[in-house]
């Protein structure tokens, strides 16, 4: 009952109310409409919300769904705070960070990467083959084999290979990975 005696302002934490009545509008043209804010407690807390909402115009009402997304921020948040360390961490030991999703057969690669590859961003493939055209010749059976036995799950992905990047040089790498 003492809910329903309120209305958004009492519940809305954020001071821009206009952002609100544009959702409002919104939802009235549209129908529905979706928006993250803050609301506040009983208790003068605060914490984070989506509400989801229909207009119902024959009726004249709004249908609305808040949800609690305290948690999903807060880890959202924790995500967001462990890839800036591990970019800190790659940026300090010079290392690359890469993902292959081989479902898609998309290649994806950190700045780190492309230094190490010598390649520019803009003239990378980003499939596993663009991989392969950068490993040195006499080490890309081998290489290969150890991908596939990694995908197949019959050992890890660790180890050692040269590149031949443009600009002539060659260097070694070694690289680790886990299949999941």
């Amino acid at each position: 009952d003492e809910l329903l005696a309120m209305n958004i302002q009492q519940l809305e934490a954020n001071e821009n109310f206009e952002e609100v009545e544009k959702h409002i509008e919104i939802g009235l043209k549209k129908g529905f409409d979706r928006i993250e804010t803050i609301h506040k407690r009983k208790n003068g807390s605060l914490y984070d919300v989506e509400i989801n909402f229909r207009y119902l115009s024959g009726e004249k009402i709004f249908v609305v769904f808040v949800t609690d997304i305290t948690e999903r921020k807060q880890s959202f948040e924790a995500i967001k705070k462990s890839n800036e360390i591990m970019q800190l961490a790659a940026d300090s030991a010079h290392f690359g960070i890469w993902d292959l999703d081989i479902k898609e057969n998309k290649l994806r690669w950190d700045d780190w990467m492309f230094r190490l590859y010598g390649i520019d961003r803009d003239k990378f493939g980003g499939a596993y083959e663009a991989w392969q055209a950068g490993v040195h010749p006499d080490d890309l059976d081998r290489s290969s084999r150890e991908v596939e036995k990694a995908l197949r799950g019959e050992k890890k992905f660790d180890t050692e290979f040269r590149i031949a990047r443009p600009d002539g040089e060659i260097r070694w790498l070694k690289a680790h990975a886990t299949v999941s």
